[in-house]
């Protein structure tokens, strides 16, 4: 009996302990980022998926992105469409998915087929951004491959035969932009006998597979049904929507999870960073943890699933280590620290009928150098609509295959050296040895081992066969080879009697920069799958940026952070100098712990003084808060701007009475005061001065946000007070344009403009203005990517009341920092990326000297927003 009670206590021991061991995710980003790449990712290096569904099946070679392009009118889809099955008021989409029979779809063949091309894992398509998946899924049950197509459980098959042959299976999904990327099929077309009449995505009984209207969800925020415009746009659309409904995201975190669960892949691809942008990935982090617990539970504790996701903006929030980073159609240009999966295609993503595909000698090129990099090669291949694939195709896969089983050990199981390569040589290694993979034909080639010794060279061997002969000269290594059969890169294998890590090594780079590589996958093929024009809308979203860029956007020089405080959310740095050249700041700012929204009832306007506009600032008093009693301002004091008029100081802000009416309930107020210390008096009876407008004549008229964000200038004898406020004329409610209010006296009245001074169809707001060589400049945020998201306009005008059309006046904060944000920042709850906002100019000596702009992202770690500062060049 003591013998069975110890064996009972040494087992739960042995349990406790391997519960202690085991991996446990949140869904954070802190908890994710215990992910380790699996060694034996790093070691398969290669792997082969398809991109096939009923886009294949539409008759058009034009079928990357056909469920979305054949509604829109004028497109090649939409024109084949016409031709090849009617309009899509009447024959949508689900007519090709109907249509669509795969009968010759052999899951054992196509392993069969990766495997001797020398995949080892091989990954699956579950689903693309048409909503249909390719399993017997629980939570699209009427659209999936059960039914229609091969009806059968894709997913399945294919996972049972790969693991059958021994190798690991995993799984795609490019599900989650679908909600915006579709919805276009609620248009119509706006030309024609058809005009007019509605495509086939609005007919309710279908919105399982084509969505539900944005109207048929509510927008708490402003009281109002949602609207399309929330989505943000083409631009927006195409990436991954500006919101989406609760629902849309429960449903995709189900479905993913009822694949997870279900099906157990040993890798996971989000064909988007961490769906989704508005909640600022909480959905996705969800389902990636779930992922990593349901993994490590299967291995002993410790997660084995690979899981890859992509740094693209605008497609989710990208949380750098919580993952393995995707690169679509791209290549690095380094050894990576950790491996990167560089995701390409043998040709164009699904089979088109017109092969242009990539040669067996160029892909072999791809996979040594994207080794040697330390990354992983996935290949599409994709088959035709039946499910079979077109003889180019197996031959393509036939000849990697064939080199693979000659020269595989230069490829699986290695790892880098100390230089990927030197022109068209790249190297990998093994312990004591180095291979030297040549990607032209070896004659007398000299690599970078120029401060070896002989000694430290055991022998030297071609892979594949064929005599060598070397030589150690003062340039470096020089192999010679007689007889060599001819191949599409020549491996040798250099065997060392240490640790090729130990053995130096010298050489040029690559001729061919990776950058003219990218550009040339992108010129051929398009990147991230832009439909028809992917090449051509790649070209025009950089042309524009750089056609769009100011005198003033060029003028800016990074400076850094003037205020944080761990204790309060920084917001709207107003500046002015003082007659001693002080710079001082008003400030908009609420305690952290009410969290980002707190502004709406805990906003303060603080006062801080510097020596020098780039600081250091400190904190003098409070200028002014919420009066707490029943007042237009008993709230959050906020969106300061500072103004010098005459002799006096104009602090312009705003104010509500509560979060019952909030934000139609947002109101203009001023202060006044000889000093920029003080005391402040309120203009008027009670600071009010503008308050949203009658009557329905005016644009903004009952419009959800009140009026906002005051932007004051004075012209012509005259008292200019700019804000923000929703057009309200027509179903807009999402598209704040800029208005005027005119006064011949600083303290008002404020006689408002009926018409907006901004024609903008995209959400602006934040207006800052000045004049400047006798022109009216007025700078707002561009909210949702008139010309950059995240960035900001500057309009100009001759009169301060007509504006042309705006060009970019800031980018986002990362660009200021060499492209990324640093690891260690703070990003408040509630941003969505790295955006300035509330931009305010410092005047000097009558010309724009700095811009002040606070961000939800704090570069320097602290746990509160920031107020940022930029220089102006002359």
């Amino acid at each position: 009996m003591k013998h069975l009670y110890q064996q009972l206590l040494l087992f739960s021991i042995l349990i406790l302990a391997s519960n202690i061991n085991a991996q446990q995710f949140e869904p954070t980003v802190e908890s994710l980022k215990q992910y380790k790449c699996p060694e034996w990712f790093r070691d398969a290096k290669f792997g082969i998926y398809s991109h096939w569904n009923a886009q294949t099946a539409s008759k058009s070679s034009r079928n990357g992105w056909y469920a979305r392009d054949m509604y829109v009118q004028g497109s090649g889809a939409y024109k084949d469409h016409l031709k090849n099955w009617g309009h899509p008021s009447e024959v949508g989409y689900k007519g090709v998915i109907k249509a669509w029979t795969a009968d010759k779809f052999n899951a054992a063949e196509w392993v069969k087929l990766f495997k001797e091309a020398g995949a080892k894992y091989i990954v699956t398509m579950a689903n693309h951004h048409d909503n249909f998946d390719m399993w017997n899924s629980k939570y699209q049950p009427r659209w999936n491959s059960m039914h229609y197509g091969p009806k059968t459980d894709v997913c399945k098959e294919i996972r049972d035969e790969t693991l059958k042959a021994g190798l690991h299976w995993g799984a795609t999904t490019h599900l989650s932009r679908s909600y915006s990327w579709w919805a276009v099929n609620k248009d119509h077309d706006l030309t024609g006998h058809k005009k007019g009449i509605p495509y086939d995505g609005n007919d309710p009984e279908y919105a399982d597979l084509y969505h539900k209207k944005p109207s048929e969800y509510y927008n708490d925020y402003f009281r109002k049904p949602r609207s399309r415009a929330e989505l943000g746009g083409t631009y927006y659309e195409l990436r991954s929507p500006l919101w989406s409904p609760k629902e849309y995201k429960e449903n995709w975190e189900n479905r993913l999870k009822d694949l997870i669960d279900n099906y157990h892949p040993d890798f996971l691809y989000f064909d988007a960073a961490v769906p989704f942008q508005d909640d600022l990935g909480q959905t996705g982090l969800k389902v990636i943890s779930h992922f990593y617990n349901q993994n490590a539970a299967r291995h002993n504790g410790i997660n084995e699933g690979v899981m890859v996701f992509k740094d693209i903006p605008y497609h989710g929030i990208f949380y750098k280590g919580i993952a393995t980073e995707v690169m679509e159609r791209r290549f690095s240009g380094k050894i990576e620290l950790e491996p990167k999966l560089t995701d390409n295609s043998i040709g164009p993503w699904f089979h088109t009928g017109i092969s242009n595909y990539k040669s067996t000698k160029e892909i072999i090129h791809d996979l040594v150098d994207v080794v040697s990099k330390n990354n992983n090669l996935l290949l599409n291949v994709p088959p035709r609509a039946d499910g079979s694939f077109d003889k180019e195709e197996i031959d393509i896969l036939k000849g990697i295959g064939k080199w693979l089983s000659m020269n595989g050990e230069a490829i699986y199981g290695t790892r880098p050296w100390h230089i990927f390569g030197e022109d068209q040589v790249r190297f990998t290694t093994k312990d004591s040895v180095l291979y030297a993979i040549m990607l032209d034909k070896p004659s007398g080639k000299i690599i970078a081992c120029k401060d070896w010794k002989k000694s430290d060279i055991v022998d030297i061997k071609l892979l594949g066969g064929g005599e060598v002969n070397w030589k150690l000269t003062d340039a470096g290594l020089q192999i010679l080879t007689n007889k060599a059969s001819k191949q599409d890169a020549y491996a040798f294998k250099v065997e060392c009697n240490k640790p090729v890590s130990l053995l130096t090594c010298s050489g040029a780079t690559s001729k061919l920069s990776v950058k003219e590589k990218n550009q040339n996958e992108a010129k051929k093929y398009g990147m991230d799958g832009l439909g028809d024009n992917a090449q051509t809308n790649a070209v025009i979203i950089d042309k524009t940026l750089k056609n769009k860029q100011s005198w003033f956007s060029k003028s800016l020089e990074f400076k850094g952070i003037v205020v944080q405080d761990d204790d309060w959310h920084i917001w709207g740095c107003s500046p002015i100098q003082d007659e001693m050249g002080k710079t001082h700041l008003f400030v908009a700012r609420w305690p952290r712990k009410t969290g980002h929204q707190g502004w709406k009832t805990h906003s303060q306007i603080a006062h801080y003084v510097a020596d020098n506009p780039e600081g250091p600032f400190k904190f003098v008093d409070i200028v002014l808060e919420g009066s707490g009693k029943n007042t237009w301002d008993k709230f959050a004091s906020h969106n300061p701007t500072i103004h010098k008029v005459g002799k006096q100081y104009a602090l312009f802000y705003i104010a509500n009475n509560g979060l019952k009416e909030h934000p139609s309930n947002q109101k203009i107020g001023l202060l006044l005061s000889d000093s920029l210390n003080g005391p402040w008096k309120k203009a008027g009876k009670d600071g009010l001065i503008l308050s949203p407008p009658p009557d329905k004549s005016y644009f903004n008229y009952k419009a959800g946000n009140g009026v906002v964000n005051p932007a004051f200038l004075q012209k012509d004898g005259k008292f200019f007070l700019y804000f923000k406020s929703n057009d309200t004329r027509k179903d807009t409610e999402w598209r704040p344009k800029m208005g005027l209010a005119i006064a011949d006296k600083i303290e008002g009245p404020y006689i408002q403009q009926k018409l907006p001074i901004t024609q903008n169809e995209q959400v602006i707001e934040d207006g800052y203005a000045f004049e400047f060589n006798n022109k009216v400049y007025l700078i707002t945020t561009d909210n949702h990517g008139m010309i950059e998201f995240g960035g900001g306009l500057i309009w100009e005008s001759e009169d301060g009341f007509n504006f042309g059309e705006p060009k970019q006046a800031f980018t986002v904060l990362k660009n200021y920092l060499g492209g990324s944000i640093p690891d260690s920042a703070f990003r408040t709850k509630g941003e969505v990326g790295d955006k300035f906002e509330r931009p305010q100019v410092l005047m000097i000596n009558k010309k724009p000297a700095y811009i002040y702009m606070p961000s939800g992202t704090n570069i320097s770690g602290g746990k509160g927003s920031a107020g940022y500062v930029l220089k102006i060049n002359e």
